[in-house]
């Protein structure tokens, strides 16, 4: 594309949910291309430990479980007595995670007691082909695999209230004050500083899950409704709609 036809947009906030179109912080540096009304094919949930985002993962694919779904993560340790294969995990040999690792086939990984685990790019595959949108409560690094045209996610930093509303919030673990302030202090450190954080589609400061549920519904719903911008290189690389799956829904109870 010329140059001439390559737009670079001003900032705008990322919690603004009155904008017409999620336009992240990053587009203001990268050219960009105006989508249809299309919904994202992953939602990357990120934040500082303990702000509710497994919380609110969990939240959003028993809300709809017919139109969102989580991986099954992989690791090379042994299974544990109950466990089953593909349930819990996906156990496989040290040799053949760490050949996925090297083959840059895992979203993300991380090792404990000298064992990995971690998520593949093959198991979001698997729940994008299946007709739904795949949540994953990850860490910004994961980010870096995600962000292109194959998984188009749609970032979600979720935060924390200032000190004062979290004690009020968790009136039952006064007695806790100083992890509650470790949150607090955290969160605002990621928000504030870490790049991808910066280049979120949305920010939830997570004061109530019902409504900290409901705002993401909200702008996913908007993006099937609303013409976006996105990274025009998400366009110029072989872009394919995910395949549609009819589903049958029933009213939740």
């Amino acid at each position: 594309m010329p140059d001439k036809f390559k737009i670079y947009l001003p900032y705008i906030k990322v919690n603004d949910l009155s904008t017409s179109g999620f336009v992240p912080n990053n587009i203001r540096t990268r050219p960009v291309a105006m989508l249809c009304p299309y919904g994202r094919r992953v939602i990357a949930l990120i934040g500082a430990n303990g702000v509710g985002r497994r919380t609110l993962k969990k939240m959003l694919i028993e809300y709809r479980p017919y139109e969102f779904a989580g991986v099954v993560p992989i690791t090379s340790r042994a299974p544990k007595q109950g466990e089953q294969h593909g349930r819990e995990y996906f156990f496989e040999r040290k040799e053949d995670v760490l050949q996925l690792i090297r083959d840059r086939q895992m979203i993300e990984w991380g090792e404990y007691n000298d064992q990995l685990y971690g998520t593949t790019a093959e198991s979001v595959r698997q729940v994008i082909r299946s007709g739904r949108v795949c949540v994953l409560d990850c860490s910004p690094k994961a980010i870096s695999s995600l962000y292109n045209s194959e998984f188009m996610p749609f970032i979600v930093v979720v935060a924390s209230p200032e000190l004062d509303e979290l004690i009020q919030l968790n009136k039952e673990q006064t007695n806790n004050l100083e992890n509650l302030k470790n949150i607090c202090e955290q969160s605002c450190k990621f928000v504030n500083e870490n790049e991808w954080a910066k280049q979120a589609d949305l920010l939830l400061i997570n004061r109530n899950r019902d409504i900290s549920l409901r705002r993401l519904l909200d702008a996913l719903e908007s993006l099937k409704s609303e013409s976006q911008w996105i990274p025009l290189e998400w366009l110029q690389t072989n872009f394919q709609a995910p395949p549609q799956q009819t589903t049958k829904i029933t009213k939740r109870k």
